[in-house]
Parts: structure tokens; sequence; C-alpha cells
């Protein structure tokens, strides 16, 4: 058995909202041929993305249906049990997997189509909506037949990536090119931004009930978040660390959650253009 290790740096967990968690090492298996028939009888990809897709929307669906629209953000649950508690237990009676084991197994076999954030969401399924909400559009593309991994371009140097806001667009989603590459930055590149809308921006003054960091959004990689606070604007890329990440856009979520419907609303359109550092 061949095994492929996953780094997801401490950037990856903060943007899930896993506050405090650490440096961590996902160990992703690729399965070579085996005369172990349960290896060879494996589901298809687009079969397994439909299951896990499957149970854990059933899960989330019934979880939010039982305890309102901010089920994830609640205080107390029945019985004294943690959010965490309740959550693995929804997503239990949904049919979603329980072992850690079979977890890293079908992320291995998935590995080649989901980015390591949703990666990340199958193995651990944390008890937070907009991880779920990004896990569930990742595997409704493979479904799709749309993989959710991009190729890179290789001198993004003047280049626009744009992220569309519509009925599939997840609360964390890549920015990609006209032909469909990503963005990996490096520390120094100059980066603006312009959101376009066929209807209404988002007013960031109006009163949302619960959201006081209002933004569009963050531009995220390599451990560096940037808040998009205004229709447009423009700044240095100073990523922290080297680690490859592709340029993605976390979506306003939680209480925040509004605006990120308003976005899709309005059919908004994120606009990213590219000055390569030292060019």
């Amino acid at each position: 058995m061949k095994i492929l290790c996953v780094s997801l740096l401490k950037s990856a967990l903060c943007c899930l909202g896993l506050a405090g968690a650490i440096f961590l090492s996902i160990e992703l298996p690729v399965f070579a041929q085996s005369a172990d028939p349960a290896v060879q009888s494996q589901p298809s990809k687009v079969e397994l993305a439909q299951r896990l897709s499957a149970a854990m929307s059933a899960a989330r669906e019934k979880f939010i249906s039982d305890f309102g629209p901010n089920a994830f953000d609640r205080a107390d649950y029945p019985g004294g049990k943690t959010l965490g508690d309740v959550w693995t237990d929804y997503l239990g009676r949904a049919g979603y997997p329980s072992s850690l084991a079979e977890r890293q197994r079908y992320a291995g076999i998935l590995q080649a189509e989901l980015d390591q954030q949703a990666a990340l969401v199958l193995v651990m399924a944390p008890a937070r909506d907009e991880a779920i909400e990004h896990l569930v559009v990742s595997l409704r593309r493979i479904v799709s037949g749309r993989s959710a991994r991009l190729v890179v371009r290789q001198d993004p140097n003047g280049g626009r990536f744009s992220v569309v806001f519509g009925e599939d667009t997840s609360i964390q989603t890549t920015l990609q090119a006209d032909d469909g590459s990503s963005y990996q930055p490096r520390s120094g590149d100059e980066i603006a931004w312009q959101f376009t809308c066929a209807g209404k921006l988002p007013d960031l003054n109006a009163s949302v009930r619960g959201c006081y960091d209002k933004n569009y959004g963050y531009l995220m990689a390599n451990s560096a978040k940037r808040p998009l606070e205004s229709a447009q604007g423009r700044y240095v890329f100073q990523g922290t660390r080297s680690t490859g990440e592709q340029m993605m856009l976390q979506a306003p979520g939680g209480f925040c959650r509004p605006i990120f419907l308003e976005l899709k609303s309005g059919t908004c359109k994120l606009e990213v253009e590219i000055v390569r550092a030292g060019k």
C-alpha cells in the first residue's frame, strides 16, 4: 500500500472554524491492485461521493430541522451533550462512516478530486456548517463529473481569477480563471479585487443579527487571511508559510451567512487580478 501524506496546516483548520488546532498531517492511502476482494470491490468514485454526500446532507438537514437555523451555533444541547457529541449521533443515524480509518480510506480514494479542505472535512467531520457545506458541494461536483481540484497556472502575472456566486457555490471556493486554472500566491504578490453584481451588492452597514465582523469574505492561502471589507481594493500578499495552497475565498458564514446568501441572490462575482512579485 502506498501512502500519500497530505500536510494540512493551521490555516486550513482555522478557515474551517476549528480554532486552536495545530499542524496536522493526515495519511491518505492510495490503493494499488490487491488480491483482497474487499479492496477489489471498493465503490467507484462517483458512487462513493454520492453516498457520502447523501449521508452528510441528510444529517445536516435533520440537525437543522431539530435545532433551528442556528443549530451549529447553539450554546447548549439536550442532556448536557456537546455540539460534537450531538453531531456525531446525527452523522451515525444518517449512515456516515463512524470509523476514522474508513474515512481516511475514502479520502484516499477521492484525493485526486478533493481539495485539502474538503478532504480534511471528510475525515474529521467537524460540526461546522460552512465546512459541511463545502464538503457536500465538492462531493456533488464529483458526482456531476466536475473535479474540485484545479490545475495551477504557472505564471499568473496579469491573470484574472474569479468566484461566481451561484446555487452550487460553497462557503469556501477556489478562485479560478476562465481556462479553469487556479492561483498559488507568493509572498509579495499584488492582489486587486472587485465585486460586481447583476443585482445589488449586500450593504455591510445593514444590521445582521449576531454578525459583528461584517465583510464579503476572506481571500486566504498559506496561513494568511485578508478580509474583503469593500466592493474593491488592493493589497500585497504576505503569506507566513509556503505550502503551495491555492487561493480560496471563504465567504461569510455562521451568523454572517445572510451576507453570503445575498451575494448569491444578487448573482455577484468576485474578480481578482494578480501582479506577480518581482515582475
